[in-house]
């Protein structure tokens, strides 16, 4: 067996740029369907798979952390969290359909059906798992490196001072 080695800078950038590339897609197809600017759309779908990226973290964090249950249990936390995350789906899914009816494009001829739209939704959120997590790796490699630059280290350590 060959011992783990880090993840090189190169690796890294190349799995930020490819969930990058893979938001973009995804942007491109909502700006399609629903007659937004690019920009806008990309900003939102960035934010968004970063905001569930981190609650993601957040539930694996507390499952693992978790000593008071017995092996397989599901927890109250396990049930706020699956909540969060198919309202966000649901949201985004009724916002699409919203759009689409709303603006005339070339998807118009599915104006109001919320089921095809919703089965396409989780293709691609399914699709982009792998893209986005690898992404999120990148981006914690990137805070990890950036902590450790000298004058962070020593705005953090004047800011321990002075609490």
């Amino acid at each position: 067996m060959h011992p783990m080695r880090p993840t090189s800078r190169r690796r890294l950038w190349f799995q930020f740029l490819a969930g990058l590339f893979y938001l973009a897609i995804v942007s491109v197809i909502l700006c399609v369907a629903t007659g937004r600017p690019f920009a806008v759309i990309m900003a939102a779908v960035v934010v968004t798979s970063l905001l569930c990226s981190g609650l993601v973290l957040l539930w694996l964090t507390l499952w693992a952390v978790r000593k008071d249950s017995r092996l397989g249990q599901f927890g109250i936390g396990s049930l706020f969290f699956l909540t969060v995350f198919v309202a966000l789906y649901f949201s985004a899914v009724r916002w699409v359909v919203q759009e689409i009816e709303r603006n005339p494009t070339e998807l118009k001829h599915l104006e109001g059906t919320f089921p095809p739209v919703a089965i396409t939704g989780l293709f691609v959120v399914y699709a982009g798992i792998p893209f986005v997590a690898r992404m999120t790796e990148s981006l914690m490699w990137f805070a990890v490196w950036l902590v450790r630059r000298p004058s962070i280290q020593r705005f953090l350590a004047r800011r321990r001072r002075t609490d």
